[in-house]
């Protein structure tokens, strides 16, 4: 997901909204569905049945409880470095294939224009920040898969 921005910098409420929701994606809303799982009976058939979302909540159980699980903190670095990979570099070069800088509108306006500015892929660097956003989110990982 992009950043919100004005003409200044970051838009500080639409920021801690955007981190708000990423941080419920990845650590909030993936643990409830698989406490519910554990501890419910017939979570499945009752809860997913009347969700809408059943497809989605399976793959993410299957994915916490065994695609995804880390065992130890080196497997937590490699997962926080696939979250980076995939938020800042990968979903980036997607949108700007399906909408290029020089994208118009019907009306032939800019499409990257005013407060929507196209976005740049970040690279993971290990001596700036995308390396703390790396290890903070290996210690998140960390924290809530294996010592709990």
């Amino acid at each position: 997901m992009l950043l919100p921005r004005n003409g200044n910098g970051y838009q500080s409420h639409l920021f801690f909204q955007w981190s708000r929701t990423q941080f419920d994606s990845l650590f909030v809303k993936p643990a409830q569905a698989v406490n519910a799982y554990l501890s419910e009976p017939n979570y499945l058939e009752s809860t997913l049945k009347y969700s809408g979302q059943q497809k989605e909540q399976v793959e993410q159980i299957v994915s916490y409880l065994v695609t995804n699980k880390p065992l130890t903190f080196e497997e937590c670095i490699v997962w926080a470095r696939l979250q980076f990979e995939r938020d800042y570099n990968n979903d980036i070069r997607q949108l700007l294939f399906s909408l290029p800088k020089d994208a118009t509108t019907s009306t032939g306006q800019p499409f990257w224009s005013g407060p929507k500015r196209a976005p740049d892929p970040l690279t993971f660097n290990s001596s700036d920040v995308s390396y703390r956003f790396g290890l903070f989110f290996a210690w998140l990982n960390a924290s809530r898969r294996l010592f709990t």
